[in-house]
């Protein structure tokens, strides 16, 4: 018989509330499954403080475990897991509830098997094992890594995963199924979802709103962005599908929750328009034809909360507008060879060579440059290409973009890249269609690069380091305190 101590709060009788917050963005336009009704009380020990219901897969993704458990009274638990015999691993401390409790669990590798056990917290000193899980493996289908350089000491700090999705398909710029997913720096998977067929999925992020979600993109490329989506989900379990009308590569969240994308069904050329949380109708920021009168197509577009304004990158133009949101207006454009700009003041480049050619992942940098991916010309006899990392000052004086920096990964990937500064100097640069991501620092050094096959089109990545914090929030009861309780029958 184990002895066990409970801490016993009168009144506590209050059920956990397991409905996803409201407030993280316009209403689901897609039903979302309902989830699967909880399992029927069973039979367990009366000396026992718990009875472990059953350990399940979770039926939403790749990745989570779910941990079902009675406890007698109210008390807190934890729920430890460990991968091959090595360290315990825990999850967050949880506020259980007398009956039936439901928690998923991270970090356990896609197809991997794990011990689990429910650990007493505080108040409660017990421990019962739960048995073992493997989790559903990925398809063959899904695509090898290969991790070419890895240097930790030298990473961006909060950087121990990666976020960001690839076609299934080896066949660059297509429709096909693509996978989002979750790896650490070794490339191992611990979290994948798949798109529906002929979906792409270009730009998963992490939401800025609340930072405790995943946001992925449902890209109808073949019909202009008509029926495109996007999903808002924790790691286990759904939170909102929106309709994006027009969208049809990049999209991002505002601090607010607003959504943006390129819209390219506006009748007035290619546009940037938001949806707020809450609205059901985008509302119009900017139009390609009040800057450019023939038609625009993007592939980039990020927002500065510091300055409320826009950069949108076009590959139809090789050109990056910057644009005021406040007053919908051209700030400045890039130079391009043509003389049918309007409403725009056109900057040029210092030197001349360093203009852009099939730019992407335009930044906007705290110290005001910009930083890009961009076609170069390595070699004037062949003509030879490489896609290279460069910072830009934004001369506004001058009007003109001045590149300060640069790296040559030594690769051409003609199409898809993404970009970002760490507070450190280190840069991240995926190249697209090469389905190659490096990290490089201020000094030109490599410091981590992994490489898909040529082909599958990686896009955009994103570091992390907590999976937990973008669980599902936990069931939570109301917090207990520490007065003792002692079981009737007992003795402590």
């Amino acid at each position: 018989m184990r002895i066990w101590i409970a801490a016993l709060y009168l009144g506590c009788t209050s059920e956990p509330d397991e409905t996803p917050p409201t407030d993280t963005g316009p209403e689901t336009t897609t039903p979302i499954p309902e989830p699967p009704p909880p399992p029927e009380l069973g039979e367990w020990d009366e000396n026992e403080p718990v009875g472990l219901i059953r350990l399940e897969p979770s039926g939403d993704y790749l990745g989570p475990v779910t941990v079902w458990w009675q406890q007698r009274l109210p008390f807190d638990v934890r729920i430890d897991f460990r991968i091959d015999g090595e360290d315990w691993q825990s999850s967050p401390v949880y506020q259980g509830v007398a009956g039936l409790n439901r928690q998923s669990i991270i970090g356990i590798p896609v197809g991997g098997t794990a011990e689990v056990r429910l650990v007493g917290a505080s108040t409660v000193e017990f421990t019962t094992d739960a048995g073992s899980i493997t989790t559903p493996a990925l398809p063959d289908t899904f695509p090898p890594h290969d991790v070419q350089v890895n240097d930790p000491e030298g990473w961006a700090p909060n950087g121990q995963y990666y976020l960001t999705s690839i076609n299934e398909a080896s066949c660059g710029w297509c429709t096909g199924r693509f996978w989002t997913f979750i790896a650490d720096r070794q490339g191992t998977v611990y979290w994948a979802t798949r798109s529906p067929d002929n979906r792409q999925v270009l730009y998963v992020q992490i939401s800025v709103a609340t930072g405790d979600h995943v946001l992925w993109d449902e890209v109808n490329w073949g019909s202009q962005g008509q029926g495109s989506l996007v999903h808002r989900t924790y790691l286990d379990e759904p939170i909102a599908i929106i309709e994006t009308p027009g969208h049809h590569h990049a999209f991002l969240e505002l601090p607010d929750g607003t959504l943006a994308w390129g819209d390219r069904t506006s009748t007035q050329g290619e546009a940037i328009v938001e949806l707020a949380p809450g609205e059901t109708q985008p509302r119009t920021v900017w139009t390609c034809r009040d800057w450019f009168e023939g038609g625009c197509r993007s592939n980039s577009l990020y927002y500065d909360p510091a300055v409320d304004r826009y950069w949108f990158s076009f590959y139809t133009q090789s050109a990056v507008v910057e644009v005021d949101r406040a007053t919908g207006e051209t700030v400045w454009s890039s130079f391009f060879s043509s003389d049918t700009i309007t409403n725009s003041e056109v900057y040029d480049f210092d030197p001349i060579e360093t203009e852009f050619d099939w730019q992407h992942g335009v930044v906007h940098l705290d110290n005001g440059n910009l930083l890009i991916s961009t076609d170069r010309i390595v070699d004037e006899k062949d003509g030879s290409v490489h896609t290279v990392l460069a910072e830009y000052e934004i001369d506004r004086k001058t009007g003109v973009l001045r590149e300060v920096w640069n790296f040559d990964p030594g690769y051409d990937a003609r199409f898809n890249g993404e970009t970002r500064r760490y507070p450190n100097g280190n840069s991240m640069h995926v190249l697209g269609a090469r389905s190659i991501a490096y990290e490089v620092d201020a000094k030109g050094t490599v410091v981590w690069q992994v490489a898909y096959p040529d082909g599958n089109m990686l896009n955009r990545l994103e570091f992390l380091d907590d999976l937990w914090g973008l669980m599902a929030p936990p069931a939570y009861a109301p917090k207990l305190d520490d007065t003792p309780f002692v079981m009737p029958g007992v003795r402590p």
